[in-house]
């Protein structure tokens, strides 16, 4: 009886984008993740943060990280975005840890690219493709970073005082 062949990993299409309002320290993600090239159904998913030096790497970096955790373990991934450092990072063997060690004076930069990291380590291969503002999936992904943001102004917010303290 001859060897069965190894089944290969399966592969997954992962579209993220990111966006935030400057003056307010909100930023909205959005990721549509497909399997393989010819999915009909693909996920999609948004999602709302804050935080005092928001940006949109900061929030491109998290909508990376939600595609990744909705993947199965060790699988090959091809994540496409239209930030060039993240896309570079991803591809180079050593650009996650240079670029950890470069931001260890911005928190939240800094916390965002520990959780990506930890994410990638948990695939066979993650690799990255920018300049892809043509594709329709990453139009529908940056879409879904605007739905996060505008959900933020559907929030009423709370009176407070000058120090900071709820009114009720």
């Amino acid at each position: 009886m001859p060897a069965r062949k190894p089944k290969a990993p399966p592969f997954f299409n992962l579209y993220a984008d990111g966006s935030f309002v400057e003056n307010k320290g909100i930023m909205g993600s959005g990721w549509v993740l497909t399997k393989g090239y010819k999915d009909r159904k693909p996920k999609r998913g948004s999602a709302t943060l804050a935080g005092p030096d928001a940006s949109s790497v900061i929030a491109e970096i998290y909508a990376v990280c939600y595609g990744l955790q909705r993947i199965k373990h060790r699988s090959r991934v091809v994540v496409y975005t239209d930030l060039q450092v993240l896309a570079s990072a991803l591809n180079n063997p050593d650009g996650l840890n240079r670029w950890l060690k470069s931001t260890e004076r911005r928190a939240s930069l800094h916390f965002a690219l520990i959780a990506l990291k930890d994410q990638v380590q948990r695939h066979i291969s993650v690799t990255a493709i920018d300049n892809v503002l043509a594709k329709f999936f990453h139009r529908e992904a940056h879409n879904l970073a605007r739905e996060g943001l505008a959900r933020t102004r559907r929030i009423p917010s709370a009176p407070v005082n000058r120090k900071g303290i709820k009114l009720d």
